[in-house]
C-alpha cells in the first residue's frame, strides 16, 4: 500500500460495523485519489453516544427516523480546534453530505489540516533569512598559506592536528605548520572569506 497512515489513521468505534464499511469504502477513495492522511488522525462517529477523539471526525446521522429505522443518511465533517484531536470544541468543515460527496469532502478537510500545519510553522521559516542576513553582514577571515595557499578557518580548527573547532589562528601553537606543504604558522595571512569565493555556513 503507498500510503499505510490511510489505514492506521483512522479510529473507528469498537464493535462497529458500519463504522469499518465506511472506513474501507474512504481508504479506498484516498488511495484512488493518492492522497496521504499522515499526522492526521480521522475518526468515525455513527452513534449519538460515542466519543470519538480526533483530528477530522466523520459524522454519520440521519434526516428521517421511522419506526426505529434511519432514513436518509448523510454525514457531517467536523474538524477539532487547531485539528488537535484531544480538543473537545471543534467547527463544521462540510455537512449532509451524502456518501458519494464524502470522499472528496474529506480529502479536502486533510487538504485544510495540512495547510494550517504549514501557516503554523510559516512564523518559524520567517526568522530565518533574518538570521543569515545578521551573518553575511559580519565580515569573516579565514588564514590562508601564501605557498600553497591552503586554508585555516577557525571555525573548523584541525581536529586531526588536536585544534577543536572555534580556536582562534592567534592560540594555535607556535610550531603548527601547514598540513599540506608544511610551511610555518608566519606563511599564513589573514584573508576575508568573500575574496576567496566561499560560502557562509
Amino acid at each position: 500500500m503507498r500510503h499505510p497512515a490511510n489505514e492506521l489513521n483512522f479510529q473507528v468505534e469498537d464493535n462497529c460495523r458500519e463504522g469499518l464499511l465506511l472506513k474501507h469504502y474512504l481508504v479506498k477513495r484516498l488511495n484512488n485519489e493518492d492522497t496521504r492522511t499522515f499526522g492526521v488522525c480521522i475518526g468515525i462517529k455513527t452513534r449519538k453516544k460515542s466519543e470519538v477523539f480526533s483530528s477530522i471526525l466523520i459524522r454519520r446521522r440521519s434526516l428521517l427516523t421511522f419506526f426505529g429505522i434511519r432514513l436518509l443518511t448523510v454525514y457531517d465533517i467536523l474538524c477539532a480546534h487547531n485539528f488537535n484531536p484531544n480538543e473537545r470544541t471543534a467547527f463544521v468543515f462540510s455537512s449532509n453530505n451524502p456518501r458519494f460527496l464524502l470522499g472528496e469532502q474529506l480529502r479536502r478537510a486533510i487538504t485544510a489540516f495540512y495547510k494550517h500545519r504549514i501557516d503554523k510553522t510559516h512564523p518559524i521559516e520567517k526568522v530565518v533569512p533574518s538570521i543569515k542576513k545578521i551573518k553575511e553582514e559580519s565580515p569573516e577571515f579565514i588564514y590562508q598559506c601564501k605557498q600553497c595557499l591552503t586554508t585555516y578557518d577557525e571555525n573548523i580548527g584541525e581536529v586531526e592536528k588536536g585544534i577543536p573547532a572555534g580556536t582562534a589562528f592567534q592560540s594555535v601553537p607556535d610550531d603548527y605548520c601547514c598540513p599540506l606543504c608544511e610551511g610555518p604558522k608566519n606563511a599564513f595571512i589573514k584573508t576575508d572569506k568573500p575574496s576567496l569565493g566561499l560560502q557562509f555556513t
